[in-house]
């Protein structure tokens, strides 16, 4: 992993990556976000988003919202070796902590609907703070379940007919029901993280759906 570099980069270059190659197609608004290179070159970039919300600190009320920012985009290239996704995760969060500013906390979500349970999040020595449920309409593309609002941030519509126009295929469903996902958040100071420790759940065991 000596070949793994997570350094600054020019945020026109790291929104355009990410945009090109994130499942959601898109990339959300970068106020903090680095570059990942392999072996010298550049392979992929994590975003972290501050400006989540008035309710940003609800799974960290030690903190003000305007102290909280979410880490909202990860892609790395399948060109990068196994495990690297926390390797990256736990570089970015060292060097976020150095030059942390106002930032006392980090927050991100794994969406369960999608599979998710946080594995990531859980091997980084994230806090997990509990769940969160929405009625957010998820679309299905083929085998990939997308959040509506991606899909409208990219093609300008979240609308079957003009979707299946749009990207050549039928094979395209809105999936209804109630969501989950879970909440995780790692500390940037000591006050925060021991916060967290008092209040902290188990870490829930993998999502029941595939």
């Amino acid at each position: 992993m000596n070949d793994l570099l997570v350094a600054n980069v020019d945020k026109n270059v790291l929104k355009k990556l990410i945009s090109a190659n994130h499942y959601s197609g898109t990339c959300s608004s970068i106020s903090v976000g680095y570059g990942v290179r392999y072996k010298g070159k550049l392979s992929g970039g994590i975003v972290f988003s501050a400006g989540v919300g008035r309710h940003a600190n609800a799974y960290c009320r030690i903190c003000k919202p305007t102290e909280v920012i979410e880490l909202t985009r990860l892609w790395l290239s399948d060109e990068l070796p196994k495990n690297s996704e926390s390797r990256v995760v736990g570089l970015a969060l060292r060097v976020l902590r150095k030059g942390r500013g106002r930032f006392r906390a980090v927050l991100s979500y794994a969406d369960e609907f999608a599979g998710h349970v946080g594995t990531i999040y859980q091997a980084t020595n994230f806090r997990y703070m509990g769940c969160t449920t929405s009625n957010a309409t998820k679309i299905r593309i083929g085998n990939l379940i997308v959040n509506s609002r991606s899909l409208n941030s990219r093609y300008g519509t979240s609308q079957m007919d003009r979707l299946k126009k749009i990207l050549g295929t039928d094979d395209i469903e809105r999936v209804g029901g109630q969501t989950r996902k879970h909440a995780y958040v790692y500390p940037l100071d000591d006050v925060v993280a021991a916060w967290l420790e008092q209040n902290k759940k188990p870490y829930p065991k993998r999502a029941s759906v595939v």
